[in-house]
């Protein structure tokens, strides 16, 4: 059985992008820095990105890294991008516009782990359904004031449990809870 894995990186305010997906503000990090750490349980996003097998993330956050000219992001993972709108004829990509929660359950009955991409609406159907099996978050020292909230919606009372949380030189946190 495969875990559902979110996985996103968070303003101090919990929002995971501008208000119109635009996530250029992570872009002032020179994350390089944070490798060289003294840590000791934090993972790389390359460590991290070899421990899934499939990838699950709305269309406006698919959207926005093909607007930056990343067409196939994820080229050696099973991807599905959920939308409302019509399905693409995408080589890289399956877009799926089912049940997203009981198509998410079949998924999890199979071997590999998912990662849960984003954004706001998809995580937070994912978690109102109880889905969620771990969060990795890096928090960033910034503020947005608005934007797109880790969950959208009303996710409902849910608990987690910490297993670790490290902090970097430029000011990141890493956080790690599981179920």
């Amino acid at each position: 059985m495969g875990k559902l894995i979110l996985y996103s990186a968070m303003s101090l305010d919990g929002f995971i992008a501008k208000a119109d997906d635009n996530l250029d503000w992570l872009m002032q990090y020179d994350l390089s820095i944070d490798k060289h750490a003294d840590v000791e349980h934090s993972l790389t996003y390359e460590q991290f990105y070899d421990t899934i097998d499939k990838v699950i993330m709305g269309n406006g956050t698919y959207r926005y890294v093909v607007d930056k000219g990343i067409p196939n992001p994820y080229a050696d993972k099973k991807t599905y991008v959920f939308t409302k709108g019509e399905i693409l004829d995408n080589p890289y990509v399956e877009f799926m516009n089912g049940d997203i929660l009981e198509f998410t359950r079949r998924l999890k009955k199979e071997d590999g782990n998912i990662w849960l991409v984003g954004g706001s609406i998809i995580n937070g159907m994912m978690m109102e359904a109880d889905l969620i099996d771990e969060i990795l978050l890096d928090i960033f020292p910034v503020v947005l004031g608005h934007g797109k909230k880790l969950f959208n919606g009303d996710p409902g009372f849910k608990n987690y449990l910490l297993e670790y949380a490290e902090s970097y030189p430029t000011g990141r946190i890493q956080v790690k809870y599981y179920r």
